[in-house]
């Protein structure tokens, strides 16, 4: 709070000295300069609430956020720019007095330069800890603890025919050491994939005639697995190497309030994927699906909410962890229900995960269970995509379910927040 009421100071201060050197210059000859008053307060305003939204949104204002200098430099070329935007706004809507609002914004500018340098001096040391190149974690031994437990695994597939051979071939190389049962829910492929999955042996096939979307795939699952303690739901895009369902087995029994839990994933190069995830504040939502995107890749906001300063070596409490990979106890799922139906792909997860966390229980980053995810996000690079429209509507959804209440009570960034 004591940064912002400074920087407004000094922008109010850089006014107030344009405005005398405007008396001093003689611009108001046959009037009172009170009578300009009015249009300088207006524009006065307008500026810093420019200078406030920008900052809020790159996170200038967070105390936990340390910043690169360069990302400073761009911040503040962003906010300047958005500023001369206003100035020509009100140049072209007022043709005349060009010289003086060029002394407003010419003082307007020193002043955003004086304040954006102090926070450039304060915070020279970037946040650290982008974890890459590391090593794919092989098959391993790993002893379940409780060998009595009853797991069901669901796959949604819709033509990932390849993926999902790949995906059960290394289910079946794991030897899981408790009782399983996998289901693949298929949404009406085209691709061969109901054909192959009839002639295997152990898998339950639910085909849908229609493409009926991940979450109501997944509670089709769901309910045809009533007699697992624990359901794992993976994507076909996913190799789970042998001991990685052990180790998160034993996880999720280590503590009976995880009712939710991701594993770590990796790319199939080795490098971490960023799975666990802080929730969706206003600022992420209008990095995330905006412009500003392209212009926040690598600040601060993005490295916190991916989670990018922690190595995901440990296991911890999350926010909230992608639906690739989502181990759930059965008994919180009896608590918090089933997947929400109603998003179709895309924000699913992150409903859970809320949902989980509004009913008392937890959500767990289980660093010791390691899997392979080829992720690739379609709608990340197609904005007229059916996915990138399925992704609006989910992010509308949401919104309107939770009326805005971004953060349920006892998550993790509530704490960190308040």
């Amino acid at each position: 709070m004591l940064k912002i009421i400074t920087d407004q100071i000094i922008i109010i201060l850089s006014f107030v000295l344009a405005f005398g050197l405007r008396i001093a210059m003689g611009h108001f000859p046959n009037e009172s300069p009170l009578t300009f008053i009015a249009g300088y307060l207006v524009m006065l305003l307008v500026l810093c609430v420019f200078y406030l939204f920008l900052f809020w949104i790159m996170g200038y204002y967070e105390r936990k956020a340390k910043r690169a200098v360069l990302e400073e430099i761009l911040g503040v070329g962003a906010v300047i720019t958005l500023g001369a935007v206003v100035l020509l706004t009100a140049m072209y809507l007022r043709k005349d007095l060009w010289v003086s609002r060029g002394i407003i914004f010419g003082f307007w500018v020193f002043a955003t330069l004086g304040v954006s340098g102090l926070h450039i001096l304060l915070n020279k040391k970037s946040r650290g800890g982008m974890a890459a190149n590391q090593s794919v974690i092989l098959d391993r031994e790993v002893p379940l603890k409780n060998r009595d437990l009853k797991l069901g695994i669901i796959i949604v597939n819709k033509d990932n025919l390849g993926e999902l051979k790949e995906l059960l071939n290394s289910l079946k190389k794991a030897e899981i050491k408790c009782t399983s049962q996998i289901v693949v829910i298929d949404n009406a492929s085209t691709d061969g994939s109901r054909q192959y999955l009839n002639g295997q042996k152990g898998i339950r096939l639910i085909a849908n005639e229609v493409n009926v979307g991940y979450s109501r795939g997944v509670n089709q699952g769901l309910a045809v697995l009533k007699e697992a303690d624990y359901y794992l739901a993976l994507n076909p895009d996913i190799i789970v190497p042998k001991g990685a369902i052990e180790s998160a087995l034993n996880g999720m029994e280590e503590d009976q309030k995880i009712g939710l839990a991701g594993c770590r994933l990796l790319y199939p190069d080795g490098t971490l994927q960023y799975s666990a995830r802080t929730f969706y504040s206003l600022r992420t939502i209008l990095y995330r699906f905006t412009p500003l995107r392209g212009l926040l890749a690598g600040s601060s906001l993005e490295k916190e909410f991916l989670m990018m300063d922690w190595d995901h070596k440990t296991s911890r409490e999350v926010d909230w962890v992608l639906g690739g990979c989502l181990l759930a106890r059965r008994e919180a799922v009896e608590r918090v229900g089933t997947m929400d139906e109603r998003f179709f792909m895309y924000f699913d997860d992150v409903d859970w995960c809320y949902r989980m966390w509004d009913k008392g229980l937890t959500v767990r980053f289980l660093a010791d269970a390691t899997m392979i995810h080829r992720h690739r996000r379609k709608s990340a690079n197609a904005p007229f995509s059916r996915e990138t429209r399925e992704h609006i509507m989910s992010l509308l959804y949401y919104l309107w379910k939770y009326r805005f209440r971004l953060m349920p009570q006892n998550s993790p960034s509530r704490h960190e927040a308040g």
